[in-house]
């Protein structure tokens, strides 16, 4: 298993593969957004795509984007989704290490993120704190 940061000029060869993924993921919003709204901006480093692969297939997305606060620096999690819908055990770990990795790099101070409750309920056994389905962990 292996996870990699997507560069942006190879988005549209990987579409086909990871749109559905990221549809799967914005299924449980309550937003209308979709894997088309967020396009463009993983082709222009607005967002960024990681994907999980096992053996030779994507298994599992997570976008994220950086934000900037008045004080401190997030990598918001904006999406994240597993091919069968389930596994999340099996990537958690894996995953968030190098996007923790990844935030620290650029400076941040936590990783948010706002979920479904069931995933909030799973993530808070991480080290998670679910504020309303709205989810931080601090990287210092």
């Amino acid at each position: 298993m292996k996870i990699f940061l997507t560069p942006p000029n190879e988005i549209d060869s990987l579409w086909s593969e990871v749109a559905p993924l990221i549809d799967k993921a914005f299924d449980h919003t309550q937003h209308d957004i979709d894997a088309d709204s967020v396009k463009e901006a993983l082709k222009n480093s607005g967002m960024f795509l990681w994907i999980v692969i096992d053996n030779i297939d994507i298994e599992s997305i997570v976008i994220c984007s950086l934000l900037d606060y008045q004080r401190t620096r997030t990598c918001f999690i904006d999406a994240w989704s597993t091919k069968s819908g389930h596994e999340f055990n099996k990537y958690y770990q894996f995953t968030l290490d190098e996007i923790e990795n990844f935030a620290k790099i650029n400076g941040c101070d936590f990783l948010e993120s706002r979920v479904r409750k069931g995933l909030a309920k799973k993530l808070t056994k991480h080290g998670w704190k679910d504020t309303h389905s709205w989810i931080t962990k601090s990287l210092l």
